[in-house]
């Protein structure tokens, strides 16, 4: 990979609605196989279109596929298979390790409050 678009991508994948899916990528995407970009922004207190911009963006990069249904947006988030992307995407989780605890929390406590509304 080219220095430049190695650059360009770590800093795309640094924005905070990238953070947020490859959270939800390594550690959801396995128990759910789509999720709606609109409750997923909206318990991550994000922008919706924001969130939808970049689904686009991650599904360019073939880590993900989204799919339209009606007025809802989903996503299905894949692993991706060029190796720097994945070494990209592990530098950005060390360098923005804060913010990805705190989606990760956020999706933890959504979580917990899912729960408890069943129970």
């Amino acid at each position: 990979m080219v220095k430049e678009s190695y650059d360009e991508l770590k800093e795309l994948l640094s924005y905070p609605e990238a953070i947020a899916l490859i959270c939800f990528n390594i550690n959801y995407s396995s128990r759910f196989a789509r999720v709606n970009l609109g409750v997923l922004a909206g318990f991550l207190d994000l922008p919706d279109d924001k969130v939808k911009r970049m689904a686009k963006i991650f599904e360019k990069l073939k880590m993900a596929k989204v799919y339209r249904t009606g007025i809802d947006t989903e996503i299905e988030m894949f692993a991706p298979d060029n190796d720097d992307v994945k070494d990209i995407i592990y530098e950005v989780i060390w360098e923005h390790k804060n913010e990805y605890s705190l989606v990760y929390r956020r999706i933890l406590a959504a979580e917990a409050v899912e729960s408890l509304a069943l129970n």
